[in-house]
């Protein structure tokens, strides 16, 4: 990509004709490749939110466990209020068999058979059987939820798990397309370099000879042509006014958010990283926020969705450093304001956490701390 908007036209004839189909088939490659990493960037997003989900759905496990414990601590009291119940008719007169049966009752049905018993005992003992039945009931309500809440707590681990895969391998295929392209495109710019620096040679000494004759076997050629130029390479981005440069008249950031924006501009060159919150193994967009924020002693959740729906609503001339800079309509693209119009985010796979203008078409709005 940068290398086909520093590199010269090649001439024509069959190798210009051969850079250009290259420089083509470079230019669809990266259109795609770019595509592809605006779609993992939303698919990251969707990873984090459901993450969240996830844990949402663990807590409600957790205390699902808790019901079914209860449930059966249910069950057993009254097992035992009933077995109490048993041994006192069986104190005043009862028979063995009576208290077997009732005993090794295991359903609410079969205690049907033990009620003519307990009829002579005490008045409340068609409650008790009620109760046992109830609880019973219950525990296997709480199992079955139990065992479903799982069920689903799996199916998103491997929906997500093969998403990711199909994505990155995609990501990779790509890129190594491009990477491929752009070699030969590569080779052939040096090759045209090296040609032109030829001819151009040939030409100067063709010139020397016409304009002085009597030396022209003074002058020898030129057998090597000139080193090709260096490519210049771009000057790092200056850090912004972190106070909002520029002319904006908007109010010093608090401290919190001073510390935000110092937490991101330390971490500028962090590689991109799918569902990353660690200057360590890098950052997606909302992990950045998140993590910058934490730095100020303050929770976000990663997802720029979340943090959406977790910040207040202000305009764009009203923004401060610190304040959050959201993207797209699903808002799957989240960078924090640093004052001047601009923001330092995490964009996408293959780059690196930078300084960015805010302003771009798929800006939707801002969300403050």
């Amino acid at each position: 990509m940068c290398l086909l908007a520093l590199v010269p036209l090649l001439a024509g004839g069959a190798a210009g004709q051969q850079a250009d189909d290259l420089r083509a088939e470079a230019e669809r490659i990266s259109d795609e490749l770019d595509r592809l990493s605006r779609e993992i960037g939303a698919l990251d997003e969707e990873y984090n939110a459901t993450t969240i989900e996830l844990e949402d759905l663990e807590e409600a496990v957790a205390f699902d466990e808790v019901q079914v414990e209860q449930a059966r601590q249910a069950v057993t009291e009254i097992e035992d209020e009933l077995a109490s119940y048993a041994v006192d008719a069986f104190i005043d007169g009862g028979s063995l068999g009576d208290l077997s049966v009732l005993l090794e009752a295991e359903a609410p049905n079969e205690f049907d058979e033990a009620t003519v018993y307990l009829d002579a005992v005490a008045g409340d003992q068609h409650d008790l059987v009620d109760r046992l039945g109830g609880a019973e009931d219950e525990l296997e309500y709480e199992l079955a939820r139990l065992d479903a809440s799982r069920a689903d707590l799996e199916s998103h681990l491997a929906d997500l798990d093969a998403t990711r895969s199909e994505i990155e391998s995609l990501v990779d295929e790509q890129a190594g397309l491009l990477a491929d392209v752009e070699g030969e495109l590569e080779e052939l710019v040096r090759q045209e370099q090296e040609r032109a620096a030829a001819e151009e040679a040939a030409q100067a000494y063709a010139r020397a000879q016409a304009d002085q004759p009597d030396q022209a076997e003074q002058v020898p050629p030129l057998t090597d042509p000139p080193a090709a130029p260096v490519e210049p390479q771009p000057a790092p981005p200056t850090s912004p006014d972190p106070g909002g440069g520029g002319g904006s008249t908007a109010p010093p950031p608090s401290s919190g958010a001073s510390a935000a924006v110092a937490a991101a501009q330390s971490v500028l060159g962090v590689p991109y990283k799918w569902a990353g919150a660690s200057p360590s193994t890098g950052f997606d967009c909302s992990g950045l926020t998140m993590w910058a924020w934490a730095q100020a002693g303050v929770s976000l959740p990663h997802s720029s969705g979340a943090q959406w729906s977790a910040t207040r609503r202000v305009s764009i001339d009203e923004l401060q450093p610190g304040d959050l800079v959201f993207y797209y309509s699903d808002l799957h693209h989240v960078g924090l304001y640093v004052g001047g119009g601009q923001m330092i985010h995490s964009p996408q796979t293959g780059d690196v956490v930078r300084y960015a203008s805010i302003y771009r078409t798929s800006l939707v709005g801002a969300g403050r701390v």
